[in-house]
């Protein structure tokens, strides 16, 4: 099994109704291909986990950095793992925006930050842990 976190920055901002296009497509695409993971969206800011195995994550990665809505592709954490983060989600999806997100308890430390490259970069594990504060 293999995993990947990663930041990116949309290139221009995603409407509610983007983001249910990207989620729902992506849901298909990642069921189909053994693809499970977490995305969260704030402010135009992405921070996604993915895993599975090494050469589906390999080709979707490959699909990420050629997708031209979104720019500053940042691998923060990737390798093998024992077994997956968020076993039987093909893709979970949190709005930090929300109202919904506030209410998570453990998220409240996050409320200042943001997903961008450079900020999560200096410290992946934290990147990592925002993550499991929405694992079910």
């Amino acid at each position: 099994m293999h995993q990947l976190v990663y930041v990116s920055t949309a290139v221009e901002p995603f409407s509610r109704r983007d983001l249910d296009e990207l989620v729902g497509g992506s849901r298909v695409r990642n069921e189909e291909h053994g693809i499970t993971g977490f995305l969260l969206h704030r402010r135009g800011n992405f921070l996604q986990l993915l895993e599975g195995e090494k050469e589906e994550v390999a080709t979707l990665l490959e699909r990420l950095l050629a997708d031209r809505r979104h720019r500053w592709i940042t691998r923060l954490l990737e390798g093998p793992v024992e077994a997956r983060t968020f076993p039987g989600t093909p893709l979970g999806y949190q709005d930090l925006d929300s109202a919904a997100a506030r209410a998570v308890p453990g998220f409240a430390e996050y409320l200042g930050e943001s997903l961008a490259g450079e900020e999560m970069e200096s410290d992946p594990g934290r990147a990592f842990k925002l993550l499991l504060l929405f694992r079910p």
